[in-house]
């Protein structure tokens, strides 16, 4: 006698006899919410990009529109179009005839009206000519959106950036 004739078929509402199928449907279910569950469970988990996590540490992240009314503090930031404050019009002379050229670094120290009060040369662009036509120019022309503090007034801050005098 096989193991299927001792087992009576009692309809629809039976156990499952061995043999009959169900079995492996029922193990695929299980595997199925098991997988997904453990799926669900490591991406709300992971330190993925998607969830903000550490690995997005070297991502800059926008600063929020600083506001008194928030209280926000913010970042010192140009006013309009930096590319305008230095252009090929601006060349000197002098170093247009000698053919001089070269990147100037500098450091503006802006103060709470977003005006610049100070400039100074970080990095050389080999010519004093060059480097101090850059600054008077930067302070005449350079404008900010004052620095916030954590109660949302404007305080001093400094621009750091480079700019490269290049023979039109």
């Amino acid at each position: 006698m096989k193991l299927d004739d001792e087992l009576p078929d009692r309809g629809s509402g039976a156990p499952v006899r061995p043999g009959g199928g169900n079995g492996i449907a029922a193990l695929v279910f299980v595997a199925v919410l098991v997988i997904g569950g453990a799926l669900a469970y490591i991406f709300t988990q992971s330190e993925s990009r998607w969830y903000g996590s550490p690995i997005d540490a070297d991502v800059p992240e926008r600063e929020p529109r600083p506001t008194a009314e928030t209280g926000q503090s913010g970042k010192l930031r140009p006013a309009g179009s930096p590319q305008n404050w230095v252009t090929d019009d601006d060349y000197p002379p002098e170093a247009l005839r000698q053919g001089w050229q070269g990147t100037v670094g500098f450091t503006l120290e802006v103060g709470p009206n977003g005006r610049p009060h100070a400039c100074h040369v970080t990095t050389s662009s080999g010519t004093k000519l060059l480097d101090d036509a850059a600054c008077a120019l930067l302070m005449k022309r350079a404008r900010f959106v004052p620095a916030r503090d954590g109660t949302g007034n404007a305080v001093s801050a400094k621009f750091s950036s480079r700019f490269t005098w290049r023979i039109p």
